[in-house]
């Protein structure tokens, strides 16, 4: 039986590329004809020797490494955004759409003013700062770039910034850099600033002067996605293609713990909302428990939100299920019920209008998916 040698490219001391590995190693592991060589290098290192792959998946930083990794084989999948020296197949995530899941989040949450800080040379924040201000715009709302190459203006930036204000750092550790700045200029993190990051680093997030919330990116899922294109290749001569995934959902810390409104109605119903989520209440009955009329309690979500009472519980109620559904043991029947949904169908028909996805698709994007590999002798499925 042929083996197949696969040389794969990461940066082990970035979270995402440990994460595309764990999705590459995933696709090996449902095959028993891969043979995997890591090649473990950072920007700095030469690059590798990549003779006698049979293909090839990676970041490979520039293009002198995939003209390297090119010249050994034509089987290549590709890891990064940005132009290529030529046409290969390349799996990606979807920085656009991280920008514009960012602006939704921040919206829903009442906030109208609205900050992005990045680095104005790298294509993943240009694109992500892209989405966050076109979907504002569509809204009527001007959003300000702050560099982070200038660190000396950053102090005064940051204390001329209207409040509240919704900050959408393009990367984790940019967040916490925020974050640790914010304290030493005595800014309430998030009161004043509710500050997000993408990337969804839980090293990096988790040990914030305040716990950062991030956008998660689907990188275990690039990794395996990267390696079911690359054995299509390898077996059947499969096409050149790209791929791009969206986000997957916004991980909630203390960073984004507030709201951009200052009614204190609307502060108390939404947190009453989130510690009660999971009940199957209808608006009559959370009137009751806040104490106003249906109608009163409409009319002062659509002037603070700008959003019906039905329309928040729903989204949290998503919000909810998607973090329940991470454990793959769970029945959707379990997860609708421990949500508030009721039904595995009402949950569906929520997702879809609230994610754009059914709860299964969403479950895969988290998890890497196996059904696409039938048997153990390697024969795939297209």
């Amino acid at each position: 039986m042929k083996r197949y040698r696969i040389g794969v490219h990461f940066d082990m001391g970035i979270s995402c590329d440990r994460d595309m590995l764990r999705g590459v190693e995933a696709y090996e592991r449902a095959v028993d004809d891969w043979l995997i060589t890591p090649f473990y290098c950072t920007m700095q290192d030469p690059v590798p020797d990549f003779r006698g792959m049979d293909g090839i998946i990676g970041r490979l930083h520039d293009t002198a490494w995939i003209e390297q990794a090119w010249q050994v084989t034509p089987h290549l999948v590709v890891l990064r955004s940005g132009l290529l020296p030529r046409k290969l197949a390349r799996v990606i995530a979807d920085n656009y759409k991280a920008g514009c899941m960012a602006a939704d989040y921040f919206l829903r949450r009442g906030f109208r003013h609205f900050v992005f800080y990045g680095h104005e040379h790298f294509v993943f924040s240009l694109e992500r700062w892209r989405g966050f201000t076109d979907v504002l715009r569509h809204q009527g709302i001007e959003c300000a770039f702050i560099s982070d190459q200038d660190p000396v203006q950053l102090p005064v930036l940051l204390r001329s910034l209207p409040k509240p204000c919704a900050v959408l750092a393009d990367r984790d550790r940019s967040a916490s850099h925020l974050c640790r700045l914010c304290r030493e200029l005595e800014i309430m993190v998030p009161d004043e600033l509710a500050i997000l990051g993408v990337g969804n680093d839980t090293a990096i997030c988790q040990t914030a002067p305040v716990p950062v919330s991030s956008v998660v990116m689907p990188d275990e899922r690039i990794g395996y996605e990267a390696a079911r294109i690359l054995d299509g290749m390898l077996r059947h001569g499969g096409e050149v293609i790209e791929q791009v995934l969206p986000p997957v959902m916004i991980e909630e810390r203390n960073s984004t713990d507030a709201l951009g409104v200052s009614d204190p109605f609307i502060r108390k119903a939404v947190s009453y909302l989130k510690d009660n989520v999971h009940r199957h209440d209808s608006v009559e009955r959370v009137s009751r428990d806040l104490h106003v009329t249906p109608r009163t309690l409409e009319r002062r979500f659509r002037q603070g939100l700008g959003q019906s009472p039905l329309h928040v519980i729903t989204r949290l109620r998503v919000e909810l299920a998607m973090q329940i559904l991470r454990d793959r043991t769970l029945t959707m029947e379990w997860v609708a019920h421990h949500s508030g949904f009721g039904s595995a169908l009402l949950m569906r028909r929520a997702f879809g209008k609230h994610a754009g996805i059914t709860p299964s698709q969403f479950r895969a994007s988290v998890h890497p998916m196996r059904e696409g590999i039938q048997g153990t002798n390697g024969s795939h499925s297209q």
